[in-house]
């Protein structure tokens, strides 16, 4: 990751030696033993931050998997590739922790395990990027056919297209991010810009704006067809009010599309629209090589917390996963009283 610029190997090795003489001995300028405390005190901060977000991540998405896989009515074909994102949520949470190892090895001072941290942790960011912007345009694909084309829906968006369909991006995805590894290494940084070829900078900036755009005129289309549906929902609710007609009938729209899905198409745009704002900056400085300074640490921080708006968002606006989770978290103390025995 670009944070990493400002956290190399190299500049570590640098900081120990001044003029044939180690940083910490008696000839040491006050000041410069003043910027090295305050340093490792930086270190120390995004260690914990780094560790806590992480658990944050882990967890929260190991109780959404859990709670769709016990929820039957969450077994959705646009559930599979929201799972989907979670995965490499979860990917991005263990990235996380790698990160977290390496800012520990410099205030630690261990910083034999930085050269082996660092391919790792480019891999993992290399490879959840992509899979996760392209796991959002599919959602927004699988909305788009459902609201605009109803009734072809069915015979398109298949159980094993849908699966195919993901099983493909995460071996290729992770076939790309992953095979830096076996590339020679030109710089003792581990920063993206400086350790990673530009080609792979350049595909994933790519994949990530492509994905966007198409998800942007899927979302668009649908809000424009999902309101005339409301808009018809409410004409049929009124109609049947007047002849008595009994509550719960208007619960779909004369096309055939249920209100709960257009509903929930709300929700996937907050994802696509919190997906874009936060992935956008931290994308964009890497790949047209900008400098932002110290903006580069708050870019990639928001970045690695859209992983948990995604969960927040899915809890908070979707009353179906709410009662999922909130079921889960209370058959949990069965389970361990179960194992117990």
């Amino acid at each position: 990751m670009n944070r990493l610029n400002n956290f190399t190997t190299e500049s570590s090795r640098q900081d120990t030696l001044q003029n044939g003489k180690e940083v910490g001995s008696d000839d040491e300028p006050e000041s410069l033993a003043a910027n090295k405390t305050a340093q490792k005190w930086v270190y120390v901060v995004f260690t914990v931050a780094c560790l806590i977000v992480a658990i944050f991540i882990l967890v929260c998405n190991m109780i959404f998997i859990a709670a769709c896989w016990r929820t039957r009515s969450l077994r959705t074909l646009s559930t599979l590739f929201v799972i989907s994102l979670a995965g490499s949520d979860m990917l991005q949470a263990v990235g996380m922790v790698l990160q977290a190892l390496f800012y520990a090895n410099n205030w630690i001072g261990a910083i034999m395990w930085t050269d082996s941290l660092c391919p790792w942790i480019q891999a993992v960011f290399l490879t959840c990027v992509p899979i996760s912007i392209l796991s959002v345009a599919f959602v927004a694909i699988d909305r788009y056919i459902y609201i605009i084309y109803p009734y072809r829906y069915p015979a398109v968006m298949t159980a094993t297209r849908s699966k195919v369909t993901i099983a493909i991006s995460w071996l290729l995805w992770v076939s790309f991010g992953f095979s830096i590894l076996y590339q020679p290494k030109e710089s003792s940084d581990c920063g993206v810009t400086t350790v990673v070829r530009s080609s792979y900078i350049y595909v994933r900036f790519a994949v990530f704006v492509i994905s966007a755009i198409l998800s942007g005129f899927c979302h668009a289309s649908i809000q424009v067809v999902a309101m005339r549906h409301i808009r018809q929902v409410y004409a049929w609710s009124r109609i049947s009010d007047t002849h008595n007609t009994p509550r719960g009938t208007s619960a779909v729209t004369p096309g055939g599309i249920s209100i709960s899905s257009l509903r929930l198409v709300k929700t996937f745009f907050l994802i696509y629209v919190s997906h874009v704002v936060c992935w956008t900056p931290a994308l964009v400085t890497p790949t047209f090589r900008l400098s932002a300074g110290g903006l580069t640490n708050l870019f990639y921080i928001l970045a690695e917390l859209s992983a948990c708006i995604n969960v927040i968002v899915y809890v908070f606006s979707i009353r179906q996963f709410r009662r999922a989770i909130i079921k889960l978290i209370k058959c949990l103390p069965q389970f361990a009283q179960t194992d117990t025995e």
